[in-house]
Parts: structure tokens; C-alpha cells; sequence
């Protein structure tokens, strides 16, 4: 019982710590109208990381919808995608995974290198990938 009252202790102390989170730039507005209600850093350089590889799995599971690629298709890793900075899987050139463990290994582990080789594939290079997110994007909004 003193244990469990310990533990309940140090539980809310954590919770009443303050938390030192930092996540400049920061912005908060109305798409609609573009009222800003927060901006911190607005015109420094934004690195979406995470939000991209979502946004790649996205496209990439459209195209699965729509019969352009499969979850059996073959991912290969280029020169390109092996000189990702990390985090990646670290496949070396010509190794290939096929598209379903890539798009995992991609919502997992957030690797750069399958994110490139996921565009590649299913994009044919790319920034011909960049381009089919910035067009998914326009049309989410």
C-alpha cells in the first residue's frame, strides 16, 4: 500500500513538473481567411519530417487503390535513397523490400532512405513524388 501511494506521488510530481518542450517554428491559423492567432520563428526554415513520410504513405496507398503499384511491387533502394540521413533501414544500393514492408518500415521506424525509394517507385523519381503530394495536399484542404 505504501508503495502504491509512492508511486501515485511521484506520478503526479511528473505531471506537475513543468515540461520543457520546444518545437520552433511554431504557427497557428485560420486556413480560410489566414487570421494568425501564434507565430514563433514564421519565417524560418520548416523540416516537416514525419508529416512528409505520412503524406508519402498516403499517395503511395492511393496508388495501391487505384492499381498503379501493389504491396507485392518491389521497392529498390537507389544511390539516392542509400545517402538518406538517418533514421533510415540502411538496405544497400540495388537491395529491395517490397512496397507493403516499406510503407511499414516507413510509418514505423520513419526511415528517410525507404521514403526516397517509396517515391521513386511509385512516383518514378522523386520530385515527380513531390508533386502527386502537393496535389493530394490541394485537394484535402
Amino acid at each position: 500500500m505504501l508503495r502504491r501511494a509512492f508511486l501515485c506521488i511521484i506520478a503526479g510530481a511528473a505531471m506537475l513538473a513543468p515540461s520543457i518542450a520546444t518545437a520552433s517554428p511554431a504557427l497557428v491559423f485560420e486556413p480560410y481567411n489566414g487570421t494568425v492567432f501564434y507565430a514563433e520563428e514564421p519565417d524560418a526554415p520548416w523540416f516537416p519530417a514525419s508529416l512528409t513520410k505520412l503524406m508519402t504513405a498516403y499517395v503511395a496507398f492511393h496508388a495501391i487503390r487505384n492499381g498503379e503499384v501493389s504491396g507485392d511491387t518491389k521497392v529498390i533502394c537507389s544511390k539516392h535513397a542509400s545517402t538518406q540521413a538517418p533514421t533510415k533501414l540502411g538496405l544497400p544500393v540495388g537491395g529491395s523490400i517490397d512496397l507493403e514492408t516499406a510503407l511499414r518500415v516507413l510509418i514505423v521506424k520513419s526511415a528517410n532512405d525507404v521514403a526516397v525509394m517509396v517515391a521513386e517507385t511509385v512516383g518514378g523519381s522523386e520530385e515527380a513524388f513531390v508533386q502527386r503530394m502537393n496535389e493530394a495536399a490541394k485537394r484535402s484542404v
